[in-house]
């Protein structure tokens, strides 16, 4: 059970990791289908540790809440440096992992398009995560 707490740590730190610099129409949809990848994700690992119902009840709960948040403060510092393409990037490259890759520590580095944001965020001077 310690392991799957650690995996849903990790999950919610890919949907905020999206939903921070994600905002309009387009992106919101990306938000969402990452979100909602990562609860398929979630979900699968849940099952596959043989977990209580209720606590997967709350642990879904959870994500739901987390991935209904709206995050904004990031969206006009992204549009501003030209980024928005490569946060489009990214989130598409985050929906395209398959589970065993996404709800790994530092899932970004395993993007090159996400790796390719925080350099360029970096050198923009905006804090991405």
């Amino acid at each position: 059970m310690k392991n799957s707490g650690k995996k849903i740590g990790i999950s919610l730190s890919a949907c905020i990791l999206m939903s921070v610099f994600l905002s309009a129409q387009a992106e919101e949809v990306r938000t969402q289908l990452i979100c909602k990848k990562v609860k398929t994700c979630v979900v699968e690992s849940l099952d596959d540790q043989e977990v209580q119902p209720q606590m997967k009840e709350l642990i879904t709960a959870q994500l739901d809440a987390q991935c209904s948040q709206t995050h904004v403060g990031k969206e006009d510092e992204i549009k501003k440096a030209g980024l928005v393409e490569q946060a489009n990037a990214c989130a598409d490259e985050l929906i395209a992992m398959p589970c065993q890759k996404l709800m790994t520590p530092n899932v970004a580095q395993n993007s090159k398009a996400c790796v390719a944001l925080e350099k360029a965020a970096e050198e923009a001077g905006i804090e991405i995560y």
